[in-house]
């Protein structure tokens, strides 16, 4: 299977900010911190198998956190 970028996620307004903020905490807990970055590298239009590896999840991982965050934003 080839590993052709997914269209990058737009973020809201905002949401880059936060979610970079996330990232770096060492407060945040891991997982939060994990989905963040998920989405952050989604945003930033990388291939879904990509952002598995680089974050030590699985694929299908990564699409629930791309369509937790679209569907819902950072409540999700």
């Amino acid at each position: 299977m080839a590993n052709h970028p997914a269209a990058a996620l737009p973020l809201r307004r905002g949401d880059r900010r936060k979610l970079e903020q996330w990232v770096k905490s060492s407060t945040v807990p891991a997982g939060r911190a994990r989905r963040a970055r998920i989405v952050l590298l989604s945003a930033d239009g990388l291939a879904k198998q990509e952002i598995a590896g680089r974050v030590g999840v699985t694929r299908p991982v990564v699409d629930k956190w791309r369509a937790r965050y679209a569907e819902r934003g950072m409540a999700g």
